[in-house]
């Protein structure tokens, strides 16, 4: 009889350890919820100042790219090309336009990149070039040198240069025009 008071322990003992341990306990999902909210909480802020620089880094490398492409249109199809920003209260916007001077003295006008461009709304324009436009000539020269300075939520800048007697275009973290 002893033998199978035995049995009937280790059956039962078995059928609980594979058995009964079927689900977590609240203390164990307390406590992986504590470490998930821990880890969270310092990331979180990482992954917004990585969002926000890398909507800086975008748009400035945008507006080169922009920049440059007025240039090249300017030499390839030997005509004026210019780059209107335009100041509004919901941002800033820019366009890209050429012009042939025809000999009565008008002026034909078409975009080059077709729309207006804006940047993100955390994105700070200023130090724009005089009058609002820069423009280049049949040989690719720039009317003027100018750093354009772009600035997110942050506080962190990067720089647009346009060097006056090349026409070079370049993003910086370091506003010079040489």
């Amino acid at each position: 009889m002893a033998l199978t008071n035995k049995s009937k322990v280790e059956s039962k003992l078995n059928k609980k350890i594979y058995f009964g341990n079927s689900g977590f306990t609240l203390l164990e999902v307390l406590g992986v919820l504590l470490i998930f909210s821990t880890v969270s909480m310092m990331i979180f802020p990482n992954m917004i100042s990585a969002l926000s620089s890398y909507r800086l880094e975008a748009s400035a490398k945008r507006l080169a790219k922009d920049i440059s492409t007025a240039k090249m249109h300017a030499i390839m199809f030997k005509e004026s090309v210019w780059i209107d920003f335009y100041l509004t209260s919901e941002g800033v916007f820019y366009e890209i336009k050429s012009g042939t001077l025809l000999e009565s003295g008008d002026e034909i006008v078409s975009p080059v990149l077709k729309g207006l461009k804006s940047f993100p709304k955390e994105i700070k324009i200023t130090n724009l070039p005089h009058g609002n436009r820069l423009s280049f000539n049949r040989k690719g020269y720039p009317s003027q040198g100018v750093t354009i300075n772009l600035t997110n939520s942050r506080g962190k800048r990067l720089y647009v240069i346009v060097a006056a007697r090349s026409g070079r275009v370049r993003v910086s973290n370091y506003g010079s025009i040489t």
